[in-house]
């Protein structure tokens, strides 16, 4: 049975170009119509899976064509979309997307902070930057960070714990370690590629070891062979060959 890897790529970094985390959900949604006869979902398709009204997915949209992460052409009364080149990247999975139990603004709080999450724990994903940095880091408001964080508290999706280091606000308050389900979120993708790509890292080393084994080999068949044809030709005997 094939193993499902469905996903799209959102790039790292999309808020130093001042596009907030719902600009990153349109993406997400929009990306992940792409297919080999080109992405083109219209507006309705991409409010409707989005959760987000029109008029906001057009602002969006402009955002991140004006942040030069797609290229929007008109063909007769459908738009098509591209996407430029980037480098780094966090996988989101179309269960993420279409998982009904977050709002949209949550959703999209996940997607833009996924990339600061600790991912060293299977299905789960750990940052322990304050709330005020990571508002920074997100390009969302604090408030709104506080929210999502509720949110998905009330419905098993996210733990906290007290760390002794304090907040460097001066508020003399505790930092706050905050431990993501991202499994539960719809993200196992996240170790469904990791565990692909580490068997294909040890195929590859497997291949290349039984290369070099093979390689041995045939030297010591060609030793063996020289040796051989030397004893014959010797005895005045026509050469053998392996």
């Amino acid at each position: 049975m094939t193993e499902n890897l469905q996903h799209v790529q959102v790039p790292n970094k999309m808020a130093d170009k001042n596009l907030t985390p719902r600009d990153q959900l349109i993406y997400s949604v929009i990306k992940s119509h792409d297919g080999e006869k080109g992405c083109f979902p219209s507006l309705k398709i991409i409010a409707e899976e989005s959760g987000i009204s029109i008029n906001t997915v057009r602002k969006s949209i402009k955002n991140l064509e004006e942040a030069e992460y797609i290229i929007v052409q008109k063909v007769g009364r459908q738009q098509y979309y591209k996407f430029s080149p980037y480098k780094q990247f966090e996988p989101v999975s179309p269960d993420l997307l279409n998982n009904k139990e977050i709002t949209p603004k949550t959703k999209a709080y996940i997607i833009a902070s996924q990339q600061y999450m600790y991912k060293d724990v299977k299905d789960y994903g750990k940052i322990s930057t304050s709330n005020r940095n990571l508002s920074t880091l997100i390009n969302m408001p604090q408030s709104t960070i506080n929210d999502c964080n509720t949110e998905l508290k009330a419905k098993g999706f996210l733990q906290e714990l007290q760390n002794k280091s304090l907040e460097l606000d001066g508020s003399n308050c505790n930092t706050k370690t905050k431990i993501f389900h991202l499994t539960k979120l719809g993200q196992a993708i996240i170790w469904k590629l990791k565990d692909h790509e580490e068997r294909i890292n040890k195929n590859t080393e497997d291949i290349n070891n039984i290369n070099d084994k093979m390689s041995e080999l045939e030297k010591t068949i060609k030793t063996q062979q020289e040796l051989i044809n030397k004893l014959l030709k010797s005895s005045k005997v026509e050469e053998y060959k392996l």
